[in-house]
């Protein structure tokens, strides 16, 4: 892209891991494009002292950043299982460091107390298919009939747990992601919050190579709105009493 080589390095949700990274690369690349980075504003500020940075999903005053605000997509979401009778629901959480789990908690918890519904939360330890597999039983002891997750991977994660549990997805449990990465490779076909990935990373690289060229460096704030995609794992809410087969 651009004639420029990219590195890509995962974190695993470890920050120090993340500045490891980063000092190792440091040398190798002419600037960095921090994902819903796990490091401290300071670090990260030390590493912007340095080499052109972008931040996606990272709200750091000062900092070329670009965000994915949730908040319409999530408002969309709720919307819809209220419209289907659904009146408690449970949120499954992501990383509690994330930017993006805080924004969608917030956005969820406000969402569903002016419609007067019943909610709860439950923490993903990672957001992986596995840790969501792994609450399913602690997401249907809340009693809640539809669940909303921190991303698609957790959702994926919590489809395959109802099933084990023999809970049937949508009729007896529904089910919406976020990120819609996954949406239409699940079964049933998953519906999400669709939060512009790809469009995300464009104008990321987009700021970092203008910065590189001398453009602007810091304090530019991209806001990307989403929107609810609706397919096959939400229906109208089950009955009191109906919960396994």
């Amino acid at each position: 892209m651009a004639g420029y080589s990219v590195f890509l390095g995962d974190s695993d949700e470890d920050a120090a891991r993340e500045q490891t990274l980063v000092q190792r690369l440091a040398l190798q690349v002419e600037g960095f494009i921090l994902a819903s980075s796990r490091m401290p504003d300071e670090q990260i500020q030390a590493v912007a002292a340095r080499q052109p940075v972008v931040l996606v999903n990272r709200d750091t005053s000062g900092m070329a950043r670009v965000l994915i605000d949730t908040a319409a997509g999530i408002e969309a979401a709720v919307e819809h299982l209220f419209e289907l009778g659904h009146t408690a629901v449970v949120y499954v959480s992501g990383p509690a460091a994330s930017w993006s789990d805080q924004e969608r908690r917030r956005a969820f918890r406000s969402a569903t107390r002016r419609r007067g519904m019943t909610i709860s939360s439950v923490a993903a330890s990672r957001p992986t298919f596995e840790a969501g597999r792994k609450v399913t039983a602690e997401v249907l002891a809340t009693g809640a009939t539809g669940a909303i997750t921190f991303d698609d991977l957790v959702a994926h994660g919590l489809l395959a747990g109802l099933l084990e549990a023999k809970i049937s997805v949508p009729e007896q449990f529904s089910v919406i992601g976020c990120d819609d990465v996954l949406g239409a490779s699940t079964y049933p076909a998953l519906t999400s919050v669709s939060a512009r990935c790809e469009a995300a990373g464009q104008i990321a690289v987009e700021l970092l190579i203008n910065a590189m060229h001398g453009g602007q460096k810091s304090d530019v704030r991209c806001v990307l709105e989403t929107r609810l995609v609706v397919r096959a794992t939400t229906a109208v809410a089950r009955k009191p009493g109906r919960r396994g087969r």
